[in-house]
């Protein structure tokens, strides 16, 4: 199949009302996305009968459909609930397709493309609770707690805001920054839903019913070294793994209501699933459908998702409601594809709505409650859940920087792996093999007596690109140059290469303008760090010194290579004391190996040292 570019493909469903992209990164096993165009019919209903009608529609046989289901919806399907329910708003939407308007695809096909995050703007961010307000809630929920009311609370709060600019950078800079598997983008008239969910409520696929709750969460590591630990961290917490167990037991309950009896099995329990800014615990429940058992079954015995409530459920969702300010809406609802006799139903979190005429968002938060949690970490960890959308990374590549001389790669290996350990940090979708016929496609073009400097990117499709220059080694006088500016030690794009270095760039650019070839850069903490585009060594008496991996830097392969040269070279902290009494002062990088400092220059001062 061709490819298809993204902004083709968001720039049509712009254009036509109820249109909608499902969309599934390729970064996961036989991904597919689902592109919608145009539906033959659209069913609004807020009414509980009209509700209970509709849902029968995702029975019928050879459907092709999307539907979406606000969380307030719950309330019709449990009498005791009922009293909850307010007839408003639509609260479920199901749009029929043709089959010629359904369109599958293979994820690999669909090309995102670069983008600016520049081209949109969320502005006016601010949560519907303060800290005073959450911390006083989170009491009331104890209180419960310790009646026995409930096990855990999911709390959630809201987020507003202003946004402006281009919906297709936004989207684009979202899922590229959230590896979510079960993600859409859809027209809603009025308003553009953009859920970036990595949550599957259900999927329903013959006879068999998966469901694969998430419950509970760590931090993503700065490095490689730090990222192993969140994880180990929260593979062995027993707390994340009590909070899992209880939605387990809660949803292997609700599937008991329409599956055969001792089909049910916890397949799975615990698995760590890695996403760009978190570790996500999370456990499979499988089950086998009664014969007569249909859609509409399954969502009015296990709507909403155990994970976005709590346990018991119905008397924690009599909590919620009361302690809630605003109603929850899409969020925590469920948004669902049926192709033919699947269905796949994502738990509707990390999504927000925003109105096409004012450009007014909200965006649902929130976070699972037991007995010992800590209301200001909770509220902390809530404001950091909003961060994907407030503060997005922009569009950047890997890449590597190789010496080509006699007609070798210097260390290909090296690099290969380096390339492919930051791929799996970032989550870019990496093809061995593509390697290889790159290399063997440079070394053809090149002249085996001459030296050159070969660049190779890789995007996160797994798209490879490169370029290759003559090179030499300077041969005028180094002079190096301190920087005014910091880097941040905790900042993990200091740990690999790649091109999201605009600091380093602007700097460099700006000094070698000046006869510098290099700049080199102090953190936070007034530790050495690095230079733009190499590591630095510090001679004091007899012994070469560099700084620590945990000062914010790239652990060069040519830094490791010169540790290894004398037992006497070390890793350490270097202050700026330490540089004005240096002897000497090396440069390492792959193309330059080693390089000896002339020159070092301070504010005012500059030492010489040869």
């Amino acid at each position: 199949m061709n490819n298809q570019k993204l902004e083709n493909i968001l720039g049509y469903i712009l254009e036509n009302k109820y249109s909608a992209l499902f969309y599934t990164p390729p970064i996961y096993k036989n991904a597919v996305s689902y592109i919608f165009k145009k539906p033959k019919k659209t069913i609004t209903e807020k009414t509980i009968l009209g509700i209970n009608n509709a849902l029968k529609i995702l029975d019928r046989k050879n459907l092709y459909s999307y539907s979406l289901i606000d969380y307030e919806t719950c309330y019709i399907f449990e009498k005791r609930l009922n009293k909850y329910y307010k007839e408003k708003k639509d609260t479920i939407v199901i749009n029929i397709f043709n089959k010629n308007n359904f369109n599958k695809i293979n994820s690999k096909n669909i090309e995102i493309g670069e983008f600016d995050k520049n081209q949109f703007k969320i502005k006016n961010y601010k949560l519907n609770t303060n800290k005073s307000e959450y911390t006083k809630n989170i009491k009331k929920i104890k209180k419960h707690l310790t009646a026995g009311d409930t096990y855990q609370v999911n709390y959630t709060i809201k987020s507003s805001f202003n946004f402006s600019g281009d919906y297709i950078s936004l989207f684009k800079a979202l899922i590229f920054n959230q590896s979510a598997k079960y993600s859409a983008f859809i027209n809603l008239g009025d308003k553009i839903l953009i859920s970036i969910s990595p949550e599957l409520f259900f999927e329903i696929k013959d006879d068999v019913i998966t469901t694969i709750p998430m419950k509970g969460t760590n931090k993503r590591g700065k490095n490689i070294e730090e990222d192993h630990k969140s994880n180990s961290l929260l593979k062995t917490s027993i707390k994340d793994r009590a909070e899992n167990v209880m939605i387990v037991d809660l949803l292997r309950n609700d599937l008991g209501r329409f599956c055969k009896y001792g089909s049910i099995k916890a397949n799975e329990l615990f698995a760590i699933e890695k996403y760009e800014s978190l570790f996500q615990m999370v456990s499979k429940v499988t089950g086998k459908l009664n014969k007569n058992a249909k859609v509409s079954d399954v969502i009015k015995n296990i709507f909403p998702c155990g994970s976005v409530t709590g346990a018991p459920k119905i008397r924690t969702m009599d909590l919620i409601n009361e302690l809630e300010k605003e109603k929850r809406g899409m969020y925590t609802g469920s948004i669902g594809v049926i192709e033919n006799n699947r269905a796949i139903f994502n738990v509707a979190i990390r999504t927000m709505e925003i109105e096409k005429r004012s450009g007014k968002g909200t965006m649902g938060l929130g976070s699972g409650i037991v007995i010992d949690s800590d209301a200001k970490k909770e509220f902390e960890e809530v404001k950091l859940k909003g961060q994907f959308l407030r503060n997005p990374n922009n569009y950047f590549e890997l890449f590597e920087t190789m010496l080509i001389k006699d007609g070798k790669i210097n260390d290909w290996h090296k690099h290969v792996k380096r390339i492919k350990n930051s791929a799996e940090y970032f989550l870019f979708n990496f093809f061995e093999n593509n390697f290889d016929i790159i290399k063997n496609k440079i070394l053809k073009s090149v002249n085996k007596n001459k030296t050159y400097r070969i660049k190779i990117l890789l995007k996160k499709s797994g798209e490879l690109d490169y370029k290759v220059s003559e090179y030499s080694r300077p041969k005028v006088r180094i002079k190096i140059k301190i920087s005014k500016k910091k880097i941040m030690s905790n900042n993990s794009f200091q740990s690999f290469k790649t091109t999201n270095r605009r600091l380093y760039e602007d700097e460099l650019t700006k000094y070698r303008k000046k006869d510098f070839f290099e700049v080199i850069f102090f953190n936070e903490k007034d530790e050495l760090a690095e230079g733009s585009i190499t590591n630095i060594f510090v001679k004091i008496g007899d012994e070469w010194i560099t700084p620590q991996i945990s000062c914010g830097i790239l652990n060069g392969i040519e830094r490791n290579k010169f540790l290894r040269k004398n037992k006497k070279n070390k890793e350490t902290i270097i202050k700026k004391e330490d540089l004005e009494k240096a002897e000497n002062i090396m440069l390492t990088n792959s193309l330059i190996g080693s390089l000896k400092v002339d020159e070092l220059h301070f504010d005012t001062d500059k030492i010489s040292y040869y």
